[in-house]
């Protein structure tokens, strides 16, 4: 296995007092840096998921590749035509906006910002600028060689992208079925409301069946796949359930009360902070409205934690009336409460039962006196 060095442009945030200003604002700024992609040989590769047919789209056959303990899909210029190389590395060295037919990861790997205009943004040296207050470069640094890392050229000239693999997708008025969100996480905003739809990992089949059963009466459809290197399936759905109670409407109805410090059985900036890691995101993006923004690729996984606080904040926060003297936001947080109710229940309950457990969070301090010898006086 070789890498291949490429130089590739970014932009960076900065808040930074201009000039003749007195206060700070918010820039952005652009930098090359180098990353490394790797090169494996096709035999180095195997055929890890093979998804056999569909009831969603018959006849359609899905194979995800197996490599180094994670799955792998093709980089295409469309559906089912694979980019080239060169038009892959000429993407990511030029900041193009996309990487064949997705979004170029690159240039969405940091804080969100007012108004990014990536062709606009210069280097730093050459702004007017009397003070840089921070930056978030070394973060972006970070995410870009993760990025990088999530990326193989294949001897023969394709390109893989690493995936999270496919889903079982179960939820109201439809029988579950495998999906396949590509090179992200499934759920987005569409899918959240009027308790919407909840994603199983491929191979949690027992426990999708499980709750969907339970949860809306419903059997899986007759879709059928062979998983053949279960080392290289991910363990993600404690993060995918978390989010479908963290989700951005409910991002959002927090934030839309937040501003009159009401009294509240959560902690509303821990709860924003711990909300904002599961989309690699910080607090402050989370009140700009964080379903402008997908979650932030090159982002790490968020420790069990983390997790837990984010769906339990959520949980706590719309589960009893706010204390504030405003009348007004009282009737808001009440309007939310109900909608919360309607759009995260399942996903409450599937958190609790199926994932909550599984994150090995230790609420009880270890017996340390069993680690000492006994004395005797």
């Amino acid at each position: 296995m070789s890498r291949e060095r490429l130089t590739i442009p970014l932009v960076y945030v900065g808040d930074v007092v201009p000039r003749g200003a007195r206060n700070p604002r918010e820039a952005c700024f652009r930098i090359e840096t180098a990353v490394e992609i790797r090169t494996v040989s096709a035999s180095d590769l195997a055929v890890a998921i093979d998804v056999l047919g569909q009831q969603s789209e018959p006849g359609l056959r899905q194979r995800y590749i197996g490599f180094e303990g994670s799955l792998w899909l093709p980089v295409e210029a469309s559906v089912g035509v694979p980019l080239e190389q060169a038009q892959a590395i000429d993407s990511i060295t030029s900041g193009a906006c996309n990487l064949g037919n997705k979004p170029n990861p690159f240039l969405r790997i940091g804080r969100a910002l007012r108004a990014e205009s990536f062709p606009d943004a210069r280097p730093i040296e050459e702004m007017p600028i009397r003070q840089v207050r921070e930056t978030d470069l070394d973060d972006r640094l970070a995410r870009a060689s993760r990025v990088a890392a999530d990326l193989l050229l294949v001897e023969g000239n394709r390109v893989l992208r690493r995936s999270p693999g496919p889903f079982w997708r179960c939820g109201p008025n439809a029988r579950p079925f495998l999906v396949h969100p590509g090179f992200d996480l499934p759920g987005r905003s569409p899918d959240l409301v009027a308790g919407g739809a909840a994603y199983f990992g491929i191979s949690r089949f027992e426990e999708m069946r499980e709750f969907a059963a339970e949860e809306w009466g419903t059997s899986p459809a007759p879709d059928s796949c062979e998983i053949l290197m279960h080392e290289c399936v991910p363990d993600q759905d404690a993060l995918v359930a978390a989010r479908a109670v963290a989700n951005f409407n409910a991002i959002q109805w927090m934030h839309m009360v937040a501003g009159s410090q009401p009294g509240a059985a959560a902690d509303i900036p821990s709860t924003f902070r711990a909300a904002g890691a599961l989309y690699g995101r910080n607090s402050d993006e989370l009140s700009r409205g964080i379903g402008t923004y997908p979650a932030c690729p090159g982002m790490q996984t968020p420790p069990p934690g983390e997790i837990i606080a984010a769906a339990e904040g959520m949980r706590d926060f719309f589960a009893a009336p706010i204390e504030t003297d405003k009348a007004a936001v009282r009737a808001v947080h009440e309007a939310n409460r109900k909608l919360f109710e309607q759009s995260a229940a399942p996903h409450l309950r599937r958190f609790d039962l199926y994932e909550r457990g599984r994150l090995l969070v230790d609420d009880i301090a270890p017996d340390l006196d069993s680690l000492f010898p006994e004395t005797k006086p």
